[in-house]
């Protein structure tokens, strides 16, 4: 059946997404070699076409994964599109594609993608829930035989900020440390385990508009301790003031979430949050709070003012 040789996988869970398309790999293939990877970046449709069209020798079928499809991106029709989709329409049924879109922000409107919507089989990957991100460290720590105490993983959870590839290495870390038979403990988290400063910067960008003075100096000081750097801190707050304003502009001009992802070159995920984040703020507040970041950086660069006494002392006044 056609579509048992077409597959499209979507979203931004990408250690999800790897693990199941090497499952489909091992369901549909006997032999590693039977098993084409390309890059798009790097291959021409014709070379793709054109393999897909050998049979296979000695073998029933073989397998074409083709990653970094940005064809997918695009409305634009070129000639090499539309041999590729006349492809698609009626592919041969002894080579199964895979197309890997991870993170890929597709364009509705690609002639790629209206086929792949008749004709393949499309497996979105959503991003995982709570306690479906939870479940997985708590089996992936218990295959190196090791346990977790359930108010290390709610920690372990809040750090990771749901970065499926940042846990792997965590969980790694971790089982070496606890070793076999071991249980994982809060402070066995809070000593291996960095914090993600980035959510931990939009925590205080929230915490600044809803003038928690309490909430500021509790992330403030928590982030001054990881970094150890003033002026790096300075950036990144400002830096996230800067985005938030962006993404408020651009949902003000009717922008959706899938847009701001292009235009902002970032994965469907970290969009949702943005926007999340950026309907709490006015756009004048997002000025005003640039503005005055950008002065104290003035300022501590010509020496007016002492760095850490200056972070401190605007954002309780911000």
């Amino acid at each position: 059946m056609e579509q048992d040789t077409l597959y499209l996988f979507t979203g931004s869970e990408e250690p999800v997404i790897r693990t199941r398309i090497n499952r489909l790999i091992d369901e549909l293939s006997k032999t590693p070699s039977d098993v084409i990877k390309y890059d798009m970046d790097l291959t021409s449709f014709k070379k793709v076409i054109s393999e897909a069209v050998t049979i296979p020798f000695l073998q029933e079928q073989k397998i074409l994964i083709l990653r970094n499809p940005k064809f997918l991106q695009t409305a634009n029709v070129t000639n090499d599109l539309k041999e590729f989709n006349n492809y698609l329409q009626k592919p041969n049924p002894t080579s199964i594609i895979i197309i890997d879109a991870t993170n890929i922000n597709i364009n509705p409107e690609s002639i790629i993608y209206k086929t792949l919507i008749k004709k393949a089989s499309i497996i979105d990957i959503k991003r995982l829930e709570d306690i479906e991100f939870g479940g997985m460290i708590v089996r992936k720590l218990s295959l190196n035989g090791v346990t977790i105490r359930d108010d290390a993983l709610k920690l372990l959870l809040s750090y990771l900020n749901h970065d499926l590839i940042r846990a792997d290495n965590e969980i790694e870390k971790l089982s070496l440390y606890a070793g076999a038979g071991g249980v994982i403990t809060s402070a066995d988290v809070e000593l291996l385990v960095n914090k993600d400063l980035e959510d931990d910067i939009f925590n205080l960008a929230k915490a600044i508009v809803s003038k928690n003075r309490t909430t500021i100096l509790k992330i403030y000081n928590e982030l001054a301790l990881n970094t150890n750097d003033t002026l790096g801190l300075l950036g990144m707050i400002s830096k996230a003031f800067i985005e938030l304003l962006i993404t408020s502009k651009l949902l003000l001009a009717g922008f959706n979430n899938q847009d701001i992802a292009t235009i902002c070159n970032i994965s469907k995920g970290r969009a949702y949050y943005l926007v999340k984040d950026a309907k709490a703020f006015k756009i004048e507040e997002l000025n005003r709070y640039i503005e005055n970041l950008a002065e104290l950086d003035y300022k501590i660069k010509t020496g007016q003012i002492s760095k850490n006494i200056g972070l401190e002392l605007l954002l309780l006044k911000l």
